[in-house]
């Protein structure tokens, strides 16, 4: 498993399913393996792309967030641990870390806790990728926790 780390990157194909080709190199293959959804967003914060657990999360499929505003599927609450500087973004290292609260279409709230990384993309505009873990057991586990 380790080797596959080590020595040069693979080559990655230029053009990708679900993703822009304006967007960061993710392979969706590879993000499908990752328990946490995982979204990329343009500097307009319109979603670049959105792995399998994003589908899950949010009940979105792909080819339906993929070029759309991230607005249009979720609406984000995030708390000041998870954006600091009042809420308006990233902190000046271009990372963010934290709970927040996200409210998909239908109307379920779920908590959840996000990292996000802001980064200058290959045509130099900001890009960002955020890696979204739902807290919703976590949450349940702790209170049950107090409770005895």
């Amino acid at each position: 498993m380790y080797e596959q780390f080590s020595g040069a990157a693979p080559a990655v194909p230029s053009r990708r399913a679900n993703r822009r080709s304006d967007s960061v190199d993710l392979d969706p293959a590879e993000l499908d393996a990752v328990a946490d959804a995982v979204v990329a967003l343009d500097a307009a914060m319109r979603v670049t792309s959105w792995n399998t657990a994003a589908e899950r999360l949010y009940g979105v499929a792909a080819g339906d967030a993929v070029g759309r505003p991230f607005s249009d599927h979720v609406e984000c609450y995030p708390s000041q641990a998870a954006h600091p500087g009042n809420g308006h973004g990233p902190a000046p290292t271009g990372l963010a870390n934290g709970p927040a609260v996200h409210v998909v279409r239908s109307g379920r709230t779920v908590p959840v806790q996000v990292s996000l990384l802001a980064f200058r993309g290959r045509r130099g505009a900001n890009q960002y990728v955020a890696f979204i873990r739902d807290d919703t057991d976590h949450l349940r586990l702790t209170a049950s926790l107090r409770e005895r």
